[in-house]
């Protein structure tokens, strides 16, 4: 088994024991807002209530819950392009393949270093005002597909950008001909 795996499943049991305590005796949401559009840093000891009261945690991811909310309301208003399709102009190569539209660009790269085991290589780039509406939040992204495959998920860096590899059996490129991509806060 995973070492990874083996320390998340002891974190999970150990927060899971964690006697309940009482929302009174925590902060409240907008305190967990303020913190998270980072205009008031969480203290040390707000960091470490965190950690040992379950109340705090349900406070802060209905917090949390509700600025991911608002960041998606805000990328419809805007009119932003979460969603795109390969174009069939980029058809014809196998090696390489891209989904662009105002907002970001999806880049998929065949890399053969391996012959016996070819990998695909995901380079998500964030633009403009999509990309600035997560700066400040620290949210992740996920990308999905419209058949509900989720691609990856990640936190783009100070450029804007979360690359990985693809972990799935079917090819990208396979998916890519029947469905479109859509990249959500998360």
């Amino acid at each position: 088994m995973n070492p990874n795996t083996l320390q998340n499943a002891l974190l999970v049991a150990t927060l899971d024991a964690q006697p309940w305590d009482s929302l009174d005796s925590v902060p409240d949401e907008r305190r967990y807002l303020a913190a998270l559009d980072g205009t008031q840093p969480l203290s040390v000891e707000e960091k470490r209530q965190l950690w040992l009261s379950p109340a705090a945690r349900v406070r802060f991811f209905n917090a949390r819950a509700l600025r991911l909310a608002e960041v998606a309301v805000a990328w419809k208003r805007q009119g932003l392009q979460n969603t795109g399709q390969r174009l069939a102009a980029d058809g014809g190569n196998t090696d390489i393949a891209r989904v662009r539209t105002a907002d970001f660009t999806l880049t998929l790269q065949r890399d053969d270093t391996d012959p016996a085991k070819p990998e695909w290589i995901m380079i998500l780039k964030l633009e403009g005002e999509l990309r600035q509406s997560l700066e400040n939040g620290g949210f992740a992204v996920t990308v999905i597909d419209s058949g509900g495959l989720e691609w990856f998920h990640g936190t783009p860096d100070q450029d804007g950008t979360v690359s990985t590899v693809w972990s799935h059996l079917k090819s990208p490129l396979d998916r890519l001909r029947d469905h479109s991509i859509t990249v959500k806060p998360c």
